[in-house]
């Protein structure tokens, strides 16, 4: 991925109501998790894609407070999961690079929590940016498999 399209998707992220952007290394043989604690009905969200590192690809698992699994994805290049969280707790977020035997995976990723029910919560660019990272996703991803 190219260092614009990097500061392209960071710039949309800054437009997002309630986002937290991150890079992060995930070494072979390694998973990084990273915690949320928000209240029952509180939407969440967590935005990724995987920027550098052998096949673009790694597990990504999701869990409620109780420890039961809410999405688990294999091998994914990039995601955008959003859902309300049922209870009250900590909901954990975890990128694993356990498949891969060498190579680790540059990840770039934004969780967003936010509450759809109060208008006070919107952001007056929130749309704006949900558009943004939809055309620079499209952009970036485009420009890399044309490259291949």
């Amino acid at each position: 991925m190219t260092t614009g399209c990097l500061l392209a998707v960071l710039g949309c992220l800054s437009l997002l109501t309630g986002a937290h952007g991150y890079f992060i290394t995930v070494d072979a043989h390694a998973e990084e998790c990273f915690f949320e604690k928000v209240t029952a009905g509180t939407k969440l969200g967590l935005a990724f894609e995987v920027a550098e590192g052998g096949f673009l690809d790694i597990d990504i698992k999701i869990y409620n407070p109780e420890g039961k699994t809410i999405h688990e994805g294999e091998r994914e290049s990039n995601g955008r999961y959003t859902f309300p969280a049922s209870m009250d707790g900590v909901y954990t977020y975890c990128f694993s690079n356990k498949m891969s035997t060498m190579t680790p995976k540059i990840v770039m990723f934004t969780m967003e929590v936010g509450d759809d029910t109060k208008a006070e919560h919107h952001a007056p660019n929130a749309e704006e940016g949900e558009q943004c990272w939809k055309e620079v996703h499209c952009s970036c991803c485009c420009s890399r498999s044309g490259l291949h």
